[in-house]
């Protein structure tokens, strides 16, 4: 074998090598690391999918996903959804490219799951006011209330029974908080309830019940059951 053909053969090898070397850094790089984050009570409710096209449709299931750390993965679309009885659905859409990606999911009730919670706890959350203020449910319709935050707050606004010409006529609110299983006044009756006098109490419970109109809304006539 003469110089040149060694030279050409060693060119090709080192073409080759160089071929190689860039197939595998592409494959390399058409991965990702995505992470999918969530108590750890609530990770079977988490399902990955591939994502078509139009990064909506789901076109299968991803296998061995691990909740709480990174996954790597081809990068293109997916999916993420969150369902568990009792709880909003939760889907996220992602586009997994050059930059590992995070994804997190919020956990709020349904409407129908709320509405059970006030239902099988009415009685207690109205034992509770009897026991701090024992006249004022008999002074004052529950115009409107209901629980917030996944059903540990609940809140209500109070409409006066007697005349209005009254000074008393002034529509109140007040919130409980559930703690240890047992519900307490969490801000005692007044006009409005502001986040400044009460920081402890979610913003979505204040905003509920202080844009309630209670003398348009219907009384709910209380149940002074006991506690259970």
């Amino acid at each position: 074998m003469n110089r040149l053909a060694k030279l050409i053969i060693g060119y090709v090898a080192i073409s080759l090598v160089l071929i190689g070397l860039g197939f595998g850094w592409l494959y390399i790089n058409s991965f990702q690391d995505l992470t999918l984050v969530a108590p750890a009570a609530r990770t079977r409710y988490i399902t990955l999918y591939y994502a078509a096209e139009d990064g909506t449709s789901k076109t299968g299931r991803v296998d061995n996903v691990v909740i709480n750390q990174p996954i790597r993965l081809k990068k293109g679309r997916y999916v993420a959804e969150y369902v568990q009885s009792g709880y909003k659905k939760v889907t996220r859409q992602i586009d997994l490219s050059d930059q590992p990606s995070q994804v997190s999911f919020t956990y709020d009730r349904t409407e129908a799951e709320l509405q059970a919670i006030l239902e099988a706890n009415r009685s207690r959350i109205y034992q509770a006011i009897r026991t701090s203020y024992p006249d004022l449910l008999d002074q004052f319709n529950i115009a409107q209330e209901g629980v917030y935050d996944n059903g540990t707050w609940y809140g209500a606004v109070l409409r006066w029974r007697g005349d209005i010409h009254s000074d008393k006529r002034d529509s109140l609110r007040i919130v409980l908080h559930q703690q240890s299983g047992e519900w307490r006044i969490a801000a005692k009756p007044y006009l409005t309830i502001s986040q400044t006098e009460y920081p402890g109490i979610p913003m979505a419970v204040l905003t509920a019940i202080n844009v309630i109109n209670a003398r348009t809304s219907e009384p709910s006539q209380p149940s002074y059951g006991t506690t259970e």
